[in-house]
């Protein structure tokens, strides 16, 4: 059987048990809708120009085009390796997830601005998103991103359970992203006499690996800043702010060098004063050698 084109069709149980309509064969095709506005879907595939709706299962070994909606009431199953979903003219080729709110789609732009997206249509918002050239966005919209955990750890935006690798970073640090600007107010060098540096091996994530570093808990105990020391809603110390050290060290650092120059002034004026001594004793000498001198003449 060719190619075959029909407006209106119904077709009901054809034989006792067996009911609905059949096309197929090699080079045939199927279009169900107005075929003159429609493009020719391929060899063995099926064009539907309006929604389409199954009840149960749907198996497709070749194209399936549905220019409308598609409504499954179970599942769909496409050919390994070479099935596909297409939905010709759309902005937007997109499945959707769920009917209730949220509303989550899976979509991916015909313009090739994204190669594979989950959108919340509820929010507004990309909640994965990765762009063919490469570039990979999660969580737009203000979202948490977790690599490694199961629970939220915290106010974090990227929580991941697991040592981190990079090459080198930067960090926004702008002054015109800033407000309030003023010097820190904080006892460097108390805080860092007392800070004790430890040694451990880990007990979540890599566990058993070996870390170097600081305890929360005793840099709170050292009178840390309340906010370098990040904590639970229980008031658990969880993390250390990254972000003090360079401050505290620069600071630390400033006061040991004032130090310094305070203590090269007082030895300078020590200096200046043993040069004077130094000079009365030179004048001492002199006199004492006149003075011996006279002796001898006499």
């Amino acid at each position: 059987m060719g190619n075959t084109y029909t407006a209106n069709l119904y077709a009901g149980d054809a034989t006792a048990g067996h009911g609905g309509l059949f096309f197929g064969g090699y080079g045939n095709g199927t279009i169900i809708g107005d075929y003159t506005a429609m493009s020719w879907p391929g060899t063995n595939s099926l064009a539907v120009g309006g929604n389409l709706s199954v009840s149960t299962n749907a198996t497709v070994s070749g194209t399936l085009g549905v220019t409308g909606a598609a409504t499954l009431g179970n599942s769909l199953t496409l050919n390994a390796g070479t099935g596909k979903l297409y939905f010709p003219g759309a902005a937007y080729d997109q499945i959707q997830f769920s009917a209730a709110s949220p509303t989550i789609y899976w979509m991916r732009k015909q313009a090739n601005s994204y190669a594979f997206a989950v959108y919340n249509a509820t929010a507004g918002a990309f909640r994965f998103m990765v762009e063919d050239g490469g570039n990979a966005w999660l969580s737009q919209g203000g979202g948490k991103t977790y690599v490694g955990y199961t629970s939220d750890q915290g106010s974090y935006a990227l929580q991941v359970n697991g040592t981190v690798y990079a090459s080198g970073y930067y960090k926004s640090s702008a002054r015109r992203w800033k407000r309030n600007i003023r010097d820190l107010d904080v006892d460097a060098p108390a805080l860092l006499r007392v800070l004790r540096a430890r040694e451990w091996e880990a007990k979540v994530g890599r566990v058993g690996a070996h870390g170097v570093g600081f305890v929360a808990e005793e840099l709170q105990e050292a009178g840390a800043p309340p906010d370098m020391v990040d904590v639970n809603a229980d008031g658990m110390a969880v993390s250390i702010a990254e972000d003090y050290w360079n401050p505290l060290l620069v600071l630390g650092w400033k006061a040991h060098d004032q130090q310094i120059h305070a203590h090269a002034a007082r030895l300078d004026g020590y200096e200046s004063r043993l040069d004077g001594h130094a000079a009365r004793l030179d004048g001492y000498e002199s006199r004492l050698r006149t003075v011996e001198a006279q002796l001898r003449v006499r």
